[in-house]
């Protein structure tokens, strides 16, 4: 999204936004809400342009895997792409390449750092609904939580995180475990 009035003479910042943990659309949508799509506009509408993009697993699902050789984790699932924004955004007209931002939600905003690190291209980063915890140690409390609400015992939770955690790729679920997202 271009705000009105970006020009190579008067260029804008720009924000690259990366998604939270699955297979999610450009618009980060969570139920009824379209979060990225309402900070493009609203961002838009202050003078900051912005780039959206459905994310690899929601584009190739299944063949994700497959596409990377077998291999799946942070890297090929998120930061390749948002390093790749970054670097589209520092060749589009109308975009400052000294003012670009990363926006990442939950997952993406774990990872955020480590793209802007990768990218070395990146103004800073913007941290939404952050975690705190490896994604093995999130998938039990979100589920616990999801449990306490009604429908499912803390035992039944915590064994549909275990079958969640052990359906990811082992690299992937490596990765998760070593990478500390307080560091």
């Amino acid at each position: 999204v271009l705000p009105h009035g970006a020009t190579v003479e008067c260029p804008v910042p720009a924000v690259v936004f990366v998604h939270g943990s699955g297979p999610n659309v450009r618009d980060e949508t969570l139920g009824p809400n379209h979060l990225f799509r309402d900070l493009a506009d609203s961002l838009a509408a202050a003078g900051i342009a912005s780039l959206r993009y459905d994310k690899r697993t929601y584009v190739y699902r299944a063949e994700t895997a497959a596409l990377s050789g077998g291999r799946l984790d942070y890297d090929l699932e998120t930061v390749d792409d948002a390093v790749c924004a970054i670097e589209l955004l520092r060749h589009t007209a109308g975009i400052d390449p000294q003012r670009i931002y990363v926006v990442g939600h939950s997952q993406g905003a774990m990872l955020a750092p480590r793209i802007a690190a990768r990218s070395g291209k990146a103004a800073g980063c913007v941290m939404l609904a952050a975690p705190a915890r490896t994604l093995d140690v999130l998938l039990h409390e979100q589920l616990r939580h999801l449990a306490s609400l009604g429908g499912m015992t803390a035992e039944e939770a915590d064994s549909t995180a275990d079958s969640m955690w052990n359906k990811l790729p082992a690299d992937y679920r490596a990765m998760a475990s070593a990478y500390d997202p307080v560091v």
